[in-house]
């Protein structure tokens, strides 16, 4: 694997790419400088969303206009590697911005869907987007009927249901209700319902808590 991270910075590279260990971290690619001087990056994930075997980058920022979430090409795409594949967000309102993205299988294709959360008031909050082959075709929103102070702060996928088919785990900034919620895949089991709610944690929690980042792993 090699190692990506981005910066809060304003100008300049924003998304930094380095090689794996055995090639010291050389720097691998750097991106993306035609942003504008208010444009932070706010997420980066790896993923296969064409299924050739090899990592796409995605990348959110927070920016008042144009894309809020990008998608570029792997390494050894000749030319060029790191090519810009997709993006997403040119219509979102000025008040809206990308928080997060996320890679995951949900339908056990050879490629892997796209999950994105959002800060906004209105309309919805977080995104699942099917693969390259589908289009990037949107599948899935959540979030529409929040209310305007609430809005997600991070996604994350994995098969908690041993199912061979990743759930979606959801974060949530709120001040009532649940702050985590848990979702089945987009192919569930006889009587089942695709991106059905499987629970949601939380809702105890103090006004001023709220979730701010969720993950999945098999600790047993």
């Amino acid at each position: 694997d090699e190692l990506g991270f981005i910066t809060n910075a304003v100008e300049g590279d924003r998304i930094l790419v380095y090689d794996d260990a055995a090639a010291a971290f050389a720097p691998l690619w750097a991106g993306d400088t035609t942003w504008g001087a208010t444009a932070v990056a706010t997420g980066i994930a790896f993923g296969d969303a064409d299924g050739d075997g090899l990592d796409e980058l995605a990348v959110t920022r927070n920016h008042t206009i144009n894309a809020r979430v990008f998608l570029y090409d792997d390494a050894v795409t000749t030319p060029p590697g790191f090519g810009l594949l997709w993006q997403y967000g040119q219509g979102w309102g000025a008040g809206s911005f990308a928080t997060g993205v996320a890679f995951g299988n949900v339908d056990d294709d050879p490629a892997e869907e796209i999950g994105v959360t959002r800060r906004a008031s209105l309309n919805e909050r977080a995104y699942v987007f099917d693969d390259g082959g589908a289009g990037f075709a949107l599948l899935r929103k959540f979030g529409e009927s929040w209310a305007a102070n609430a809005w997600a702060s991070a996604m994350a996928f994995g098969d908690i249901d041993g199912d061979g088919r990743d759930e979606i785990g959801l974060a949530r900034v709120s001040t009532i209700n649940p702050r985590v919620f848990v979702y089945d895949d987009a192919m569930p089991g006889e009587g089942g319902a695709a991106f059905a709610q499987l629970w949601g944690g939380g809702a105890d929690w103090p006004g001023e808590f709220y979730a701010t980042v969720i993950a999945f792993g098999n600790v047993d």
